[in-house]
């Protein structure tokens, strides 16, 4: 699949007030390889598969819907859900993307432009300092962290949202990028910015947030287009 991605124009803003649920996996980059060998973005990948998963088993068409995925997806929906983790292990690896979040929204919204956030999972990649001469300093750290409830699925009421979010980096939101095969499996659009309102009270409350974003980079809600013939 090939073309170019998208300029979003509309801005979604997601409203953080507290009341909504949270979770996040992160990985260390210079951290140790889990039992296996997987690597911190193979590791961070097989997460975010067994979580989405999950969710398609209790909504089927929960993220189809969320991504606007071309009507051949449903044909092999567990086949779907491995390019999608396959391809944000990639745009993660090219640094393309420093975050991806999943957020469900609703089913009340503030106005057209604004969603209540009920529940928000958070994965991202963590590049530690530099590490110090003392044997504690010097030692890896673990590779992974998994943080708040996991159960998404039941944050999926009738009437509510969810989206995939993509946090660019501001070279690729500035290039453009043509993600074409290889690697990706799927071409990758920028379907509207996104912000999340309420980032502020929640770090002061000890909460994880996002990885901030900077410059023209930032959080998109993203969705996957139909290849081109």
């Amino acid at each position: 699949m090939s073309g170019p991605v998208t300029t979003a124009t509309e801005v979604v803003t997601y409203v953080l007030d507290g009341d909504g649920g949270e979770a996040l996996t992160s990985v260390v980059q210079a951290g140790e390889a889990e039992a296996g060998g997987l690597g911190a973005l193979e590791a961070l990948a097989a997460y975010l598969y067994d979580d989405l998963r999950a969710l398609a088993r209790a909504n089927p068409d929960a993220l189809a819907e969320a991504l606007r995925a071309p009507e051949e997806a449903a044909e092999d929906a567990n086949l779907f859900l491995k390019l999608v983790c396959a391809d944000l292990e990639q745009l993660l690896r090219e640094q393309h993307v420093r975050a991806v979040a999943l957020v469900v929204s609703g089913p009340d919204a503030v106005d057209a432009g604004r969603r209540h956030v009920s529940f928000r999972a958070l994965y991202r990649v963590e590049r530690p300092l530099q590490l110090g001469d003392s044997p504690e300093e010097t030692a890896l750290p673990r590779l992974t962290r998994r943080e708040g409830e996991r159960p998404l699925k039941a944050h999926l009421t009738e009437g509510a949202e969810l989206a995939l979010l993509l946090d660019w980096t501001p070279q690729a939101v500035k290039r453009g990028p043509l993600l074409r095969r290889p690697p990706y499996q799927l071409l990758w659009v920028r379907a509207a910015a996104a912000r999340f309102d309420g980032e502020r009270a929640q770090a002061a409350a000890g909460l994880p947030g996002p990885v901030t974003a900077s410059g023209a980079g930032g959080w998109y809600v993203a969705a996957v287009a139909a290849p081109r013939p």
